[in-house]
């Protein structure tokens, strides 16, 4: 069987055409171009082979060369984008002198640029390298402070993977704000079954929990909504000033083999791009504004290697009881089971 290609019928355009249809630089545009040619030319070819081998040969290649045509254009604006974030970060580090600064932006384009991780820890760890770095650019130049925050925009809604398949979106929209120092600002409440946008509500929880979890270990929406109608469960949450939830809580009632009802904090979470704005204060304050002492017990789990969350747990009187080996998946890793101290916890009350 001979399987021939005629390139001769693809329709290329002038450069002087393109440039009249986009804006973009010159470099950029043929950048793009070339791309969109070579996936038109690979698609013709994998249309050419389908047609031949499924359909007889009757078929036409116009579909493939649609199809490569399309993911060709992709891959040219997917490597432009990349571009723009490289020619922005570079710029960005030519400013500054100081090697630990310099050593941390680093660090984090090298992990953004790998657009994959393990587990959603390290996404997270992602976020609070930028929030951290910029905490520093802010007591910087001002013209070091915008180059980051350039950066910071080349960087906004880059796809990235978890291990799991999981797919997210980098958010870099609060960062930008803490960059401009703009603080937004926090409410906090318990969900409520009876309010009009509780089913909103618990999707954005589900959004949450699969960026937090990954999506095998997040709770449905309905998953929520069951748990939720018992009196036993209950969810507290943060909300920015567009009333978007960037924090929750989950807590639930168990009832013990001696008859004593310990109260068990079953989830902590927050938006990723969110850290070091005291969401977690936040979460812990309002449930302490409960009566916590009707409980026999208060306690809750947190993997050994999260040494930020263990320090939030500490300030609000959480001490270390004992470890479980492999509680946690996606990594596999130890758990501190961690009790309220009653004497911490009604200095950390007061406060």
């Amino acid at each position: 069987m001979t399987i021939s290609l005629n390139t001769a019928s693809l329709s290329i355009l002038s450069r002087e055409e393109i440039q009249k249809t986009f804006s973009h630089s010159d470099d950029k545009i043929v950048s793009v171009f070339l791309k969109t040619v070579t996936g038109l030319i690979i698609g013709s070819a994998a249309g050419a082979i389908f047609t031949a081998l499924v359909a007889g040969g009757g078929g036409t290649i116009a579909a493939g060369a649609a199809i490569g045509g399309i993911f060709g254009w992709h891959l040219g604006l997917k490597q432009e984008i990349k571009n723009k974030r490289l020619q922005t970060v570079h710029l960005l580090l030519s400013q500054i002198e100081d090697p630990t600064l310099r050593a941390s932006i680093q660090k984090i384009e090298n992990v953004a640029a790998r657009a994959f991780f393990n587990c959603p820890t390290e996404y997270y760890s992602l976020h609070h390298q930028i929030a951290e770095v910029t905490d520093e650019i802010q007591t910087k130049a001002s013209s070091i402070s915008q180059a980051w925050k350039r950066y910071l925009c080349a960087l906004q809604g880059q796809p990235v993977r978890y291990s799991d398949g999981t797919n997210v979106v980098i958010d870099c929209s609060e960062h930008v704000k803490r960059c401009e120092g703009r603080q937004t600002p926090l409410t906090c409440s318990q969900v409520d079954a009876t309010h009009p946008d509780y089913w909103k509500d618990l999707q954005q929880i589900e959004a949450l929990e699969i960026e937090c979890f990954g999506a095998e270990n997040a709770h449905s929406a309905s998953r929520l909504a069951q748990l939720f109608s018992s009196p036993q469960n209950s969810c507290l949450v943060v909300r920015d000033s567009s009333q978007s939830i960037v924090g929750f809580l989950h807590y639930r009632q168990e009832q013990r083999s001696d008859g004593e009802t310990s109260l068990h904090i079953t989830r902590v979470g927050r938006k990723a791009d969110a850290a070091k704005q005291g969401i977690g204060e936040s979460l812990f304050k309002m449930l302490y504004s409960q009566d916590l002492t009707q409980f026999s017990r208060v306690f809750l789990e947190v993997r050994q290697n999260n040494f930020a969350a263990q320090a939030l747990y500490k300030k609000f009187g959480f001490q270390p009881d004992e470890i479980i080996s492999n509680y946690y998946c996606y990594p596999t890793e130890n758990a501190i089971v961690m009790n309220l101290d009653w004497d911490s916890y009604q200095l950390a009350a007061i406060a």
